[in-house]
């Protein structure tokens, strides 16, 4: 679930930035946090899944 959400995340960032021609346009940058924010979570629950 957490890899389908960062997936579509990354599929917008990429046509925002398409739509913007910029990557510091602030709705690039703000799909880019919303995206940071979903890959930190899903690499917390890996490492809880790897240490036990």
């Amino acid at each position: 679930m957490l890899e389908d959400e960062i997936c579509r995340l990354r599929q917008h960032m990429e046509r925002t930035y398409l739509e913007e021609d910029s990557l510091r346009s602030e709705r690039v940058i703000e799909v880019s946090r919303k995206l940071d924010k979903k890959i930190n979570e899903y690499m917390r629950y890996k490492l809880r899944c790897w240490s036990g």
